[in-house]
């Protein structure tokens, strides 16, 4: 069952579930990653819808084209098949599968690629970014996860980044107060564009 606000008062979709879509946890039936995702993605947006099949691709390794037939002609169908269409299993966060939605959108901001490791001149890893365009731009969400072993994490990553220019690189980055207001990031990353491809 799928609970959705659209107006006062709200309504309920009721949904058959197949046992394929059940899983226990600490003793209590669930719906299975998938299953709830794809449920998710039949009640919000295309950027929502893509960020929760992304995670149930970071969750488990589902087969997204059987549940989506197990789920039927249901209101909101067209926007889950959409999101699997364009669902990638390599972004590594829901900052960057929200990141990527956003890119979608902007027609001025090409498909990037995800995760690409950059060698230095004697073919060791320099960084492992999260996006890049054609290695001349490099877009990395900065969730500060990343900066909680303090100190030392912020000199790695300056390096990392030293690192990066060295190799030709325009490096941006971006946190969730930018997703939250995209036109910021819309903006970065379009100077970013106008910087790297000059």
């Amino acid at each position: 069952m799928v609970r959705r606000r659209g107006g006062s008062p709200s309504t309920e979709h009721r949904v058959p579930l197949s046992p394929l879509d059940v899983t226990t946890v600490d003793g209590v039936q669930v719906t299975t990653p998938t299953r709830t995702a794809l449920d998710i993605a039949c009640t919000v947006g295309l950027d929502r819808a893509l960020c929760a099949v992304e995670s149930a691709l970071r969750t488990e390794a589902p087969d997204l084209q059987e549940c989506l037939a197990r789920l039927g002609r249901r209101r909101g169908i067209a926007t889950a098949r959409r999101a699997v269409d364009l669902a990638s299993p390599l972004t590594e966060s829901i900052g960057e599968s929200w990141s990527r939605a956003l890119m979608m959108q902007w027609p001025e901001i090409p498909s990037p690629r995800l995760q690409h490791r950059f060698l230095d001149d004697r073919g060791r890893i320099v960084a492992r970014t999260d996006f890049d365009w054609d290695g001349r731009l490099v877009g990395e969400f900065d969730g500060l996860m990343k900066y909680r072993g303090g100190a030392q994490s912020v000199i790695d990553e300056k390096l990392r980044e030293d690192a990066l220019r060295a190799l030709g690189c325009h490096v941006v980055r971006w946190t969730w107060d930018d997703l939250r207001h995209p036109e910021r990031l819309r903006r970065l990353l379009a100077a970013g564009m106008a910087i790297a491809f000059r």
